[in-house]
Order: C-alpha cells, then structure tokens, then sequence
C-alpha cells in the first residue's frame, strides 16, 4: 500500500499566500487507486509527481469546499479520457454543487457519503465519518490496514471515538498550539493521538499558523507529547503504512530515552 500527497494547504488563503496546493491525497493499493479531495493542484501535482489519475479506481470527496475539490471535474475527466471510457467511483458529498452534472455522467457510479454507511470499492472498505461541520472524514481498511482522514473537523469525543483501531491516522492540522479556533489544533491533535495510538500520523492541511511555525516543528512536538510516531506531510511525499505497524511505539520510546539522555 502507498500514500502520496498532492496537497497540505487547508484553505485559500494558504494557497493564495505560500507555495502549498490542495491537489488531495492518493491511496493506492495493487491496482486500486483512490483519490481523496481533489483541490487546487490536484492535476499539476498528479503530473509533477509522476501520479496516474487515470488509474484512479475512485474519487472521494470530504465537502464541497474549493480547497477540496474544485478540480473535482477535471480529475473525472482524466479518469475517463473525458467521458470516452466511462469507469470509476465517485463518493461525494451530497448537494455538492461543484460537481457538473455531465461529469458524473462520465463516473459508473456515483454514491452519496452518509456517515458510518461503509461503502466497498474492490479491496477497500470505505466509512464516511462524521465530523463537527458539514465535512466528512473517511476511514478507508485493506489489507489489514485502517487508514482514518479526520476531515474538516474539531475536537469533540463522539468524533474521536470513530478513529479507533486505525493503523494511520492523517488529521487536518489548521493552529497550533497557541491558537484555537476552526479546526483541530496541536493540542487536540495531542489529546487524539493519546486516546487512539495509531501507529503513525500525519499532519496536513495546514492553516496559517501551521505554516509560519513550520509543519516539521509542529509535528516534532506532538510527537514528544503524544508518544506517537508523526510525520508532517509535504507536497509528493510518499509512504508505505505497512513499513510503520508495530513498530512506532518502540522507535518514539527510543527517541525519547536518547534525547533524556543528551
């Protein structure tokens, strides 16, 4: 299984002000490829990191955001050779009005996410999770493996509850510590990691506050609180899950008894 990211930007703003794109987040396992929230970049970044979205097998949309899918369309497009092969997946959020009516043609089905409703796409086993907003998460199973996405979302326990038993957990970072507001920040991505103890996490999405602190900081630091291994995504960044279950607690255990010891 591998996890490319196209996109860390969390909103407009970021995209608008600093080099981050929305381009979303690819999960490809054998010959199944889903892409998850194809925002702004989607496309260049497929190209730019050598990403096939022809092979995608299924599109997954978390709201109806621009940050999240405004290249919704193209990217079916891609997937089709512009509705001329007619295949794939579209779970998207219902009433979303980016997407066009001529695309969703192009798609073989198109299903409307409802939270804990699972839905099966070849080897994968995909669960809309519910979130504080109008978004949705995901939790995306195969091959032994529970990947969760937190989607737009703040901290609440009934969301949290819906992580449990994730190998991977890729949570949408918009402030840091010192900062609150729309969104989960360090601290409560603190308090998640603690209740959930996946064997990775990944920061993305960044707002703001995220960026002028440095994702790399903000990442080391929650890794220090939370004993949890973490990675703060970056734009074509690739990683095999699998290399990570098992093993994340003993290699934080280490890093923290080495640095006690500096």
């Amino acid at each position: 299984m591998q996890i490319t990211f196209l996109g860390t930007a969390g909103n407009l703003g970021v995209i608008s002000k600093f080099d981050h794109l929305s381009g979303g987040i690819i999960i490809k396992q054998d010959e199944t490829q889903l892409h998850l929230d194809p925002g702004v970049g989607a496309l260049a970044n497929a190209r730019k990191f050598e990403v096939n979205l022809r092979e995608n097998t299924a599109i997954l949309v978390s709201n109806s955001h621009l940050n999240r899918c405004s290249e919704l369309n193209p990217v079916i497009s891609a997937m089709t050779h512009e509705g001329l092969d007619p295949q794939g997946v579209l779970i998207v959020n219902p009433n979303n009005p980016l997407l066009l009516e001529k695309y969703r043609n192009f798609t073989e089905r198109t299903m409307f996410a409802e939270p804990s409703k699972k839905i099966g796409v070849e080897e994968f086993t995909i669960t809309p999770l519910k979130t504080t907003s109008e978004s949705l998460g995901y939790k995306i199973e195969a091959n032994n493996v529970v990947i969760s996405y937190t989607g737009d979302t703040n901290y609440s326990t009934e969301v949290v509850d819906q992580y449990l038993r994730s190998n991977v957990l890729i949570l949408n970072a918009a402030n840091t510590f010192s900062q609150s507001g729309e969104g989960l920040n360090s601290g409560d991505i603190v308090t998640i990691l603690k209740q959930i103890k996946p064997d990775l996490a990944v920061i993305t999405h960044y707002g703001k506050s995220i960026i002028q602190n440095n994702p790399l900081y903000e990442a080391r630091e929650i890794q220090k609180q939370s004993k949890v291994s973490v990675l703060a995504a970056k734009e074509g960044m690739r990683i095999d899950p699998t290399a990570y279950l098992g093993e994340s607690r003993q290699r934080i255990l280490q890093f923290i008894t080495r640095k006690s010891t500096e």
